[in-house]
């Protein structure tokens, strides 16, 4: 069971350390993440969206 758990931690740890790396880099607050974290998904969804279709 280890071997599906590893792979796992390391996603959202590394996700995690990414998120406050952005966060303190660009000094943004909590809803200032939210938004650019959102806008990013929104932009990612489209683009996507046009190239699928």
């Amino acid at each position: 069971m280890d071997w599906l758990i590893k792979p796992i931690r390391a996603v959202v740890l590394a996700d995690r350390d990414a998120y406050f790396w952005i966060k303190d880099r660009l000094k943004l607050g909590e809803y200032q993440m939210a938004a650019l974290v959102w806008f990013s998904a929104c932009i990612f969804g489209f683009l996507l969206g046009w190239w699928l279709t």
